[in-house]
């Protein structure tokens, strides 16, 4: 009990301060911890998920854009995945991932090299801007192809750079690799085990009665976005992405953290 009330009394006055001044209109925060053997955990909710076109308070059943935690929740996981079933290893090349042919200055590349963000893609490109143009159906390819494309920054090996492309690659590889939708490889392998299918997922627009958190109101989507993923490129090839595209709620965000850190430090435990 102390332990909920040492961190509501040192985080309330800081979020109450963030919310009066506008640095965002709220947010959920989740903290998991061992004391001795007895896992502890807290999670509380703070100001608004909406302030247009009316003020909508948060809860914690509402559901956020996890934006880049889309990579390690489900990309990352789902390549380890595939290592643990023999059929990539992190030293196999970009072509061998993809199975196709790529560019002399890619082939050097490996899944270690963009797991690690030093594979010399860049960070981002907008590409929703002529793939929003195409059929939808079409438009997944397109993205890959104008990715392969792309002139790398440096080496393979050479450099670090964040990189949404290396992450779109690796998405496309589960695809590839798995013959299954990334959304629906990630529920079946890794979600639904431990059952945060319903707390975790793609493609919001498809759940009903759920409570979305806002994200801003897009310029040229010229809306507020609200269970619709922000990020463009995302959004451009259906919601479904290696580098973006999950929601979740705190609650299933938290068990689902705690897991994968019991996991790294062998408690071999269940969410």
């Amino acid at each position: 009990m102390r332990f909920h009330v040492d961190l509501c009394n040192n985080l309330q006055p800081l979020f109450d301060k963030a919310i009066s001044q506008g640095v965002f209109p709220g947010a959920a925060v989740g903290v998991t911890l061992f004391s001795g053997r007895k896992k502890k955990s807290f999670s509380a909710i703070y100001g608004n998920a909406a302030l247009f076109p009316q003020q909508r308070k948060i809860t914690k059943k509402t559901f956020f854009d996890l934006a880049s935690l889309t990579k390690p929740f489900a990309t990352t996981l789902g390549i380890t995945c595939l290592i643990q079933e023999g059929k990539v290893s992190l030293d196999d090349s970009l072509s061998f991932l993809l199975e196709r042919s790529v560019s002399h200055d890619k082939k050097k590349i490996t899944l270690r090299h963009i797991l690690n963000h030093c594979s010399g893609f860049p960070d981002h490109r907008p590409y929703y801007k002529k793939l929003s143009l195409l059929e939808k159906e079409e438009r997944k390819k397109v993205l890959v192809k104008s990715i392969l494309k792309e002139d790398l920054l440096s080496p393979p090996a050479s450099a670090s750079v964040y990189s949404d492309l290396g992450f779109i690659l690796l998405g496309e590889t589960i695809e590839v690799k798995t013959g299954k939708s990334l959304d629906t490889y990630v529920r079946e392998k890794i979600l639904a085990p431990l059952h945060l299918e319903e707390g975790i997922f793609f493609n919001p627009s498809k759940k009903e009665n759920k409570h979305f958190a806002a994200t801003e109101e897009c310029p040229w989507r010229k809306k507020v976005m609200e269970g619709e993923v922000h990020d463009d490129n995302c959004w451009a090839v259906g919601g479904v992405c290696g580098q973006a595209g999950l929601f979740g709620d705190i609650e299933s965000v938290l068990s689902f953290s705690s897991f994968l850190l019991d996991m790294w430090k062998g408690e071999q435990s269940h969410p």
